[in-house]
């Protein structure tokens, strides 16, 4: 998917309201705000938004000399997920369709975006996804698939939602008989994006059948041809997140999309409306 303006604006928002949390002077946040204008001005539309994003990141971490911007948030946010995890469990286990419910809460956790919005409540996000059905559902399709193949990829995406990504992994190797779960995620710092280290950190690569593949999303790397690599090697590829369906949507590649519409543009392309969920096949 390519850039419009309104991408833009909003990609220079979100590094505004990175700034804004960190312990400079206004005279820096004066300087690096211009810089990243200057930059956003320039840059080629041809790029997704996440590739545009990656630039202000940059621009961010070399001017701050803050590797880690947004690592208060990811962490409180990754807390935050694991005091409902339990009474998430629960609920999917009680439920009439597991694997349906856990994708759902996959969806819900979605929701945790610093980028999107930061007054989010997380709880009532899982009830309303949880009692709607996804304005486009591929589920059908996805839980035939899952019954034939033996091999997966999941794209991850933000922090605190991986938690709830989690679920969805353990309920697929409960239920489908997956000899390879491959989590892919970023190798640097961006935004409030689960990177690969933190995911080790929570202990994912040590589950049973799990690899951890990290991804170099440093602007001058060719992010997507490093992404369609991973693909081509997976007989499923499950993708969290609006970033990575405006990435890969739309190349053919055989993904499933899971992610909450945060954005007019995206909402423009599926006819939904903002706060539909997703589960698409493309």
């Amino acid at each position: 998917m390519k850039t419009v303006p309104i991408c833009i604006e909003c990609i220079e928002n979100a590094a505004i309201r990175t700034l804004s949390l960190l312990e400079i002077s206004q005279e820096e946040n004066k300087r690096i705000t211009e810089e990243i204008k200057n930059y956003l001005a320039n840059v080629s539309l041809d790029l997704s938004p996440m590739e545009i994003s990656f630039g202000t990141n940059e621009i961010i971490q070399n001017e701050t000399g803050i590797r880690d911007p947004l690592k208060k948030i990811k962490t409180q946010a990754n807390k935050d997920a694991e005091k409902l995890e339990k009474n998430v469990k629960k609920i999917i286990q009680e439920s009439d369709d597991i694997f349906l419910s856990s994708i759902k809460t996959a969806i819900a956790g979605n929701i945790i975006d610093f980028v999107y919005k930061s007054d989010y409540n997380l709880t009532q996000t899982i009830q309303d996804v949880f009692n709607k059905e996804p304005f486009i559902n591929h589920y059908s399709i996805l839980n035939q698939k899952m019954q034939e193949v033996r091999d997966i990829a999941l794209l991850v995406d933000n922090a605190g939602e991986i938690i709830f990504d989690k679920i969805l992994i353990e309920t697929i190797s409960n239920l489908f008989k997956i000899e390879s779960i491959n989590i892919v995620a970023k190798s640097f710092p961006f935004s409030n994006d689960i990177t690969i280290t933190e995911i080790e950190k929570l202990g994912f690569c040590s589950m049973k059948n799990i690899h951890c593949t990290s991804v170099n999303n440093k602007i001058d790397n060719d992010y997507f041809e490093e992404i369609r690599r991973i693909i081509n090697l997976s007989d499923i590829v499950i993708s969290k997140g609006q970033g990575n369906f405006e990435l890969l949507y739309g190349n053919d590649l055989g993904i499933f999309f899971l992610f909450i519409v945060k954005c007019k543009n995206v909402a423009d392309i599926l006819k939904a409306n903002k706060g539909d969920i997703i589960i698409v096949y493309n």
